[in-house]
């Protein structure tokens, strides 16, 4: 798991506390940790919307707050481990965090059981792949070309394509994918992929490469959540202890 923690030690602050106030501490330190874990929660989402290009709604609302207690001092920003029938957004950012190469994908597996891309090759989509407002290759052209590729049967098709998509795809006539793997190369030099045919006109939607994708290092979590985590609590656990106080009973 990815985390950014917020601790405290109030040994030194209890100290120079006088009775009412000792008793509030704690209460006040476990407010303070938990503001701060929520303004470095936001901090981390504005550090998203400049890293990366168009993050989709999924990615900006995938950071989750635990909050501090009394009896736990400690605040944790992190990302959520489940996400459904999808990959979670800590697992796909990971390289973005850390660098490295990137790992196969879902949709690259699947092609890799089918015999259409070799185990250890990528799936690139080209500059003639279709994209979403976020800059990714829709849902509903992958569902296709893996029914048309035959990377899944009709059984999974059917789950993996929702009502709007079979409307969609209903009103719109579609293209015929077709892949070209490195191994079955037609006589006119199709580099390996996958490519879109439609009224005889071709455009390839994906290429096959045996070199693993490299991230770098853009998204600076925790650089940018400890450094936050501490500024804020600086400023939270003053105010945090005149409420506890002017409440105390």
């Amino acid at each position: 798991m990815i985390v950014v923690g917020v601790k405290a030690d109030i040994s030194a602050a209890i100290a120079k506390c006088n009775r009412l106030a000792k008793s509030q501490v704690p209460f006040a330190t476990a407010l303070a940790l938990t503001r701060a874990a929520q303004k470095t929660k936001a901090r981390l989402v504005e550090e998203m919307q400049r890293d990366f290009d168009r993050p989709t709604p999924f990615t900006l609302n995938s950071l989750r707050v635990d909050a501090a207690t009394k009896q736990d001092l400690r605040a944790k920003v992190y990302f959520k481990d489940f996400a459904g029938s999808g990959t979670p957004a800590g697992k796909y950012l990971a390289p973005e965090i850390y660098g490295g190469p990137r790992h196969a994908k879902g949709f690259e597996r699947a092609l890799q059981r089918a015999g259409i891309l070799p185990s250890n090759w990528y799936c690139i989509p080209t500059d003639g792949a279709p994209l979403d407002q976020y800059g990714n290759v829709p849902a509903g052209v992958i569902v296709r070309i893996m029914s048309q590729l035959q990377a899944f049967g009709e059984q999974g098709y059917s789950m993996n394509e929702t009502a709007a998509l079979r409307a969609k795809r209903q009103r719109r006539p579609e293209g015929r994918y077709f892949a070209v793997t490195p191994n079955n190369q037609p006589t006119n030099n199709l580099r390996p992929g996958i490519y879109e045919r439609i009224s005889g006109n071709l455009s390839m939607i994906f290429v096959f490469t045996s070199k693993q994708p490299e991230y770098r290092e853009r998204f600076p979590f925790f650089e940018v959540g400890e450094a936050t985590a501490r500024a804020e609590f600086q400023v939270q656990f003053p105010q945090a202890l005149e409420q506890a106080l002017a409440t105390a009973k």
